[in-house]
């Protein structure tokens, strides 16, 4: 079982952290490569001003689906009661 370990750097912001912004980094075939990746961007303009837990290292199995395996739906409150040409007219 082939595994990879991706790197991201993800922080929320706002009165009420509502937003969030998340910088994928790199893909490293172990962990130490992860973490010894970290320490290259850490010091970094940028990433200095956050804490360390902001970055984040996800261990992926090769050839298999990491998530949404049962699709994805929207709430309610979020679905656009127009068609597509009355929303987005050319």
């Amino acid at each position: 079982m082939d595994k990879v370990y991706y790197l991201d750097h993800s922080y929320t912001y706002g009165k009420h952290g509502q937003h969030a912004n998340t910088k994928g980094l790199g893909m490293y075939s172990t962990r130490e490569l992860a973490e010894e990746a970290i320490g290259r961007f850490s010091p970094q303009e940028g990433f200095r001003d956050y804490p360390l837990d902001c970055f984040r290292i996800s261990e992926l199995v090769v050839d298999r689906d990491a998530a949404w395996t049962e699709g994805f739906s929207f709430p309610s409150h979020h679905i656009n009661p127009k068609s597509e040409s009355e929303a987005w007219p050319d």
